[in-house]
């Protein structure tokens, strides 16, 4: 069986994250999305297909042209939009699964599809349906038909993306319409599929995360710390005179050091070469990549700081997300909670959009610079390269 994997897609809704890199290469808990869907699907296929455009060679010289002696095929997406659209170019004569590139799913769940004696999609069972593709089944669990985004829901039970079908599928986007979206939607293909096999819904055990705005890369350290028993792990150098909680989990790499005076009231983990202290605070879930610093009296709580980043002294940085090469320099602060206390809202292509958040901070991306106590408001964004003056109030 071959499994084929949608990474083509530009994903605004992740900018400005995705300015400078595909969204699939955008790590999580420390590796790239990709990366943790091709350790689910590895072990049951004998090749893999990933489907690429936006920013593609991050992607194709990341993995080349094998995954742990998985043989991998790129295939570029035309110009035409849409998942049905990035199937266009895909042949194979066998059964297939086709999975997202943009979301985690649990090994569990992933085997139980390929298990599935005949042809099965994921589904699971949402609150919200009418935000989602939502699959109409009879009584006998079978897909009739999924439904975008309907005012009159069939079901609770969501599309997310991964399908175990006919090759017949790669026949079928050939012959949809353009939806009004301007896209060629996969959904409209299965519609005709629908009529031909029998596909059943199978329903979601495991994890399912799916990283659509900048704030899910957070809920998902969450997720893989809870998988930790607490402890410290790894190769570690931990200097005098630092307090770890009992029940905090702290991973460090080879390299990594917390310096004298720090405190870790919650689970951290440091890469190759990343520093914490002397002084600094540490609480909720806070991931630093490689060679970054984090110095003298820097307060962190729920934070991702990527490569190469510096946070040298005398700043807070809370709910928040920092990205490669960026300068934090002194006293700079991240508010993360609104006076009133209601959701934070983020701009996502050129609309605020509630992130259900009641805290949320700011998302910066690679290269930036902070001046001098800069201050910034709940649940904005600092694009790659920008500067902000000594003092400057990013509202």
């Amino acid at each position: 069986m071959e499994a084929v994997i949608l990474a083509a897609w530009k994903w605004e809704r992740l900018m400005p994250l995705t300015q400078t890199k595909p969204k699939p290469m955008v790590k999580v808990f420390g590796k790239p999305i990709l990366e943790h869907v091709l350790e689910t699907i590895q072990p049951f296929v004998n090749k893999i297909i990933i489907v690429v455009k936006h920013h593609k060679e991050a992607i194709i010289d990341n993995f080349w042209k094998a995954f742990k002696w998985t043989p991998i095929q790129y295939v570029v997406q035309w110009d035409e939009k849409g998942t049905g659209a990035a199937l266009r170019n895909v042949m194979v004569e066998e059964d297939l699964v086709i999975l997202n590139g943009d979301t985690i799913y649990s090994s569990q769940d992933i085997k139980n599809l390929i298990a599935h004696k005949g042809y099965g999609i994921l589904a699971k069972e949402v609150e919200s349906p009418s935000l989602y593709g939502v699959f109409e089944i009879d009584q006998q669990g079978l897909i009739k038909r999924v439904i975008e985004k309907p005012s009159n829901p069939p079901s609770k039970l969501a599309n997310i993306g991964a399908y175990k079908l006919p090759a017949d599928i790669l026949k079928y986007v050939h012959e949809i319409p353009i939806s009004p979206r301007g896209e060629y939607e996969i959904t409209d293909a299965l519609n005709i599929l629908f009529s031909m096999y029998e596909i059943k819904a199978i329903p979601l055990w495991g994890v399912f995360l799916d990283i659509g705005f900048p704030w899910h890369i957070l809920k998902a350290n969450t997720y893989f710390f809870t998988k930790y028993e607490a402890g410290i792990y790894g190769n570690w150098d931990i200097e005098d005179w630092v307090q770890i909680h009992p029940g905090a989990v702290v991973i460090l790499s080879q390299g990594s050091r917390i310096k004298k005076g720090s405190v870790i009231a919650w689970n951290l983990f440091l890469w190759r070469g990343a520093n914490v202290g002397p002084n600094s605070f540490i609480r909720d879930n806070v991931v630093v990549w490689n060679n970054s610093m984090i110095g003298f009296s820097v307060e962190l709580k729920n934070v991702v700081i990527g490569d190469n980043t510096k946070v040298p002294h005398l700043s807070y940085l809370g709910d928040s997300i920092i990205w490669d090469n960026v300068n934090i320099w002194w006293g700079s602060i991240v508010a993360n909670l609104r006076h009133d206390e209601k959701n934070v809202f983020y701009l996502v292509k050129g609309k605020l959009t509630d992130t259900g958040l009641r805290k949320f901070g700011c998302v910066i991306w690679d290269g930036a610079k902070l001046g001098v106590n800069t201050l910034i408001y709940p649940g904005r964004q600092i694009a790659a390269g920008q500067t902000t003056l000594p003092w400057e109030i990013v509202k």
